[in-house]
């Protein structure tokens, strides 16, 4: 056992040497540094991580950083100085990063005020004594043959990595365009070409992209290559910038590989208005030339493709599709407004009519379209409407297949329209959320967790697939997962009404009553008509414990409905009602409500998901439950679930 630090220290000393001799070059490097220790870049990240957390880029910036600390305890050069003699090609970054790792600016160093541990690396034991000659030869022995095994080791190990991240190399984001023109207006111009470009690439098979609601994350931000690509798991950053003025634009990108934290690719387009998609294009297949990638015919037509040749068409389409992403009332119905200015102006716009279906799905899907079924038959027809243009829009086989799915019911024809959606864009997260969902509503459990890990791969950031991993944990009986989700969830958007009543039920299924009690009192909290049952929910707990928590729920909300018949409580408790009648015990009022949602015709996922719901466990076996998941057209799924309620062992 003690073997391993001497061989662990030898290979980080060896780094640490070599890193060193190139100090005062800015341009070395990951890659330059493989290179001298005669490894590829993926083997020195392999052989780094056995023996430290760091990544190799953060490993050479703290080498500089310690060597920096020595010339400025020595006082002979200025902070600038010093920065340049250990490669920071910048003061600024160099002062940042300074900072960052020692908790104090340079400059403190150079004036006695602080003092730190500047000899972080691990040499120890390479100058411990060693005295005894015959101990010596045998531990250069045993050195000798670890070496060995390493050496074949990392030979293995390179040949099977290579070939399990082959894909995974292949990952980009592509960050908002900045907009330099005079106007704030034209903001929507640089977001609509930088959705544009990441649709392109979309198309390129073997390509993960991460989706634009994950990149938007990063607009402002101030965070390194490294440390947005660490976030969404990426290899390479697309940033860019677009300035326009008049008839012309000018269009500048760059392509970073941030394992390397270098830029590779930098381009400048200055170009007319019409030549935006000879610009998007290119741009597309730049990348993919700089990564290596051989397109095929149909990528390379699908590239190409001039989506209208009415550039003032293109232009209302790029604004309706702003105002779309800002998900409001007012901005869905500016988006409709402006896609159907693009349609009259060119009737054969394929997007236009994708747009206006996305538009009447979400003024539907959020309340604000009634009757909301009103609203998805028109988003419906215009989705038909620009597959019969273009049958190749991932976005529109999509929303096709959610109406389909949620509204319909027609849940074969809806698996089929994801299919294609996923066929054409393997990378629209979107497209793969829905068929998790419809996949969790068809009781395969392991095709909706399969589904859902791939969106979060595509759109790591994203609060409601967060939100849907949770519910599928909770129904698997995975309570610790589901929590974790809720957490992350949590962390990226707490407002969302019903992350507490997830975390409740979580911690009450866990038993854990003190914070189950904490939750419901948060939720308790948030509605007007309830705030002022939370002590009594203390009270109920520490008189009766946990499992009286859901009955004193169920009389409470009762309660306030006969009591205040023309107050609205909040929706939610009404879609919760029947699962807490089943987790009660209740089970004829359970179904009553449920068969209440059906007579309603309320389509909403609380009712075609109850195959998989793990609250309806209780309920599951009733004729009342098995006719409901007839009239739904579920039953030949719940015949076949794959993850039976009655499944103690989960």
């Amino acid at each position: 056992m003690a073997i391993k630090p001497i061989v662990e220290n030898h290979f980080i000393k060896k780094l640490t040497t070599v890193t060193e001799d190139h100090l005062s070059d800015s341009n070395f490097g990951v890659n330059e540094l493989a290179t001298e220790m005669g490894m590829s870049r993926t083997t020195l990240h392999r052989q780094l991580k056995k023996h430290t957390d760091t990544p190799v880029s953060i490993f050479i910036r703290e080498i500089r950083l310690k060597k920096a600390y020595v010339l400025l305890e020595n006082k002979n050069d200025r902070v600038a100085e010093v920065a340049y003699k250990v490669g920071f090609g910048s003061t600024t970054y160099f002062i940042k990063c300074f900072k960052k790792f020692y908790g104090f600016p340079p400059g403190n160093v150079l004036k006695g005020k602080h003092s730190a541990n500047k000899n972080k690396d691990l040499t120890d034991f390479i100058n411990r004594d060693t005295g005894n000659p015959a101990k010596r030869k045998q531990q250069h022995r045993i050195i000798f043959f670890v070496l060995i095994s390493i050496a074949l080791m990392t030979l293995f190990g390179t040949w099977y990595f290579t070939k399990q991240i082959k894909n995974h190399e292949k990952s980009i984001a592509v960050l908002p365009f900045k907009n330099l023109s005079s106007l704030e207006e034209n903001q929507y111009f640089a977001d609509g070409v930088t959705q544009s470009i990441l649709n392109l690439l979309n198309q390129i098979g073997n390509f993960s992209v991460v989706s634009k609601i994950s990149g938007e994350q990063f607009r402002e931000t101030t965070k390194s290559a490294i440390e947005i690509a660490e976030i969404l798991d990426v290899n390479y950053l697309l940033q860019g910038s677009i300035q326009q003025q008049g008839e012309r634009i000018r269009v500048m990108v760059q392509l970073v590989d941030a394992i390397r934290d270098k830029q590779i690719m930098s381009l400048q387009f200055d170009k007319q208005m019409t030549d935006i998609f000879e610009i998007q294009s290119n741009i597309a297949r730049q990348v993919a030339g700089e990564l290596q990638m051989t397109l095929s015919p149909r990528e390379i037509e699908i590239i190409e493709k001039t989506p209208t040749e009415n550039i003032e068409a293109y232009n209302l389409y790029l604004k309706g599709r702003y105002f779309w992403n800002t998900r409001t009332k007012f901005g869905i119905q500016q988006s409709i407004e402006l896609f159907n200015k693009a349609r009259d102006l060119d009737p054969d716009f394929a997007l236009a009519y994708a747009g206006l279906a996305d538009a009447y799905h979400i003024l539907s899907g959020w309340g604000w379209y009634m009757p909301k079924e009103g609203g998805e038959e028109i988003a419906k027809r215009y989705a038909i409407q620009a597959l019969e243009i273009d049958n190749n829009i991932a976005e529109a086989h999509t929303t096709l297949g959610f109406i389909l799915s949620y509204v319909e019911w027609k849940w074969d024809e809806a698996e089929a329209e994801l299919q294609e959606a996923i066929r054409l864009n393997p990378n629209y997260a979107f497209a793969h959320q829905i068929y998790s969902q419809l996949s969790d509503i068809k009781g395969d459990y392991q095709k909706a967790r399969e589904e859902i890990e791939i969106a979060l791969e595509l759109d790591p950031l994203s609060p409601i697939l967060h939100y849907i991993s949770a519910t599928l944990y909770y129904n698997e009986k995975d309570f610790e997962n589901s929590l974790k989700e809720c957490r992350e969830l949590y962390s990226l958007e707490n407002d969302i009404q019903s992350i507490n009543w997830w975390f409740f039920k979580n911690y009450y299924r866990l038993g854990e009553g003190t914070k189950a009690l904490n939750e419901l009192q948060i939720i308790l909290e948030t509605d007007t008509l309830t705030e002022n049952y939370t002590e009594e929910a203390a009270v109920v707990f520490s008189q009766n414990g946990l499992e009286a928590l859901i009955p004193w729920i169920i009389n409470i909300i009762e309660e306030i409905q006969r009591n205040n018949p023309d107050q609205k409580i909040k929706q939610y408790w009404n879609g919760y009602m029947s699962e807490l009648y089943a987790l009660s015990g209740n089970t004829d009022k359970a179904l009553d409500k449920l068969e209440h949602y059906l007579e309603t015709n309320t389509r909403g996922d609380r009712l075609v998901r109850l195959i998989n719901y793990l609250d309806y466990e209780n309920i599951r076996e009733e004729q009342r439950f098995i006719e409901v998941v007839r009239k739904l057209g579920l039953m030949e799924y719940y015949n076949n679930t794959v993850v039976p309620f009655n499944n103690s062992d989960k």
